[in-house]
């Protein structure tokens, strides 16, 4: 997964080259700020079937494509947490 081991949440920045390393990323920050899945989606306004989804990291049509084409960019998807002033980049 990214740079980070599975165990340490996201406590810095994560390269994202899969669906998988995604999912981990989201599961671990849920985890961290002691939300449930049903919580989470909640607050996204989705379902907590899709929550589920991303945190497998099962791959979909449109996250592999995002990934193929930055892939392609030569670009990099990087996941990192805000600061505690929700909504604003570190």
């Amino acid at each position: 997964m990214g740079d980070m081991h599975e165990y340490q949440g996201v406590s810095q920045e994560t390269r994202v080259h899969s669906a998988r390393d995604l999912g981990h990323a989201i599961r671990h920050r849920r985890k961290d700020q002691r939300l449930t899945q049903d919580e989470l989606a909640l607050l996204a306004g989705g379902h907590r079937n899709r929550i589920q989804e991303l945190e497998k990291g099962i791959p979909t049509e449109r996250v592999e494509l995002l990934l193929r084409v930055l892939h392609e960019l030569g670009l990099d998807l990087v996941v990192r947490p805000r600061d505690s002033r929700r909504g604003e980049a570190r």
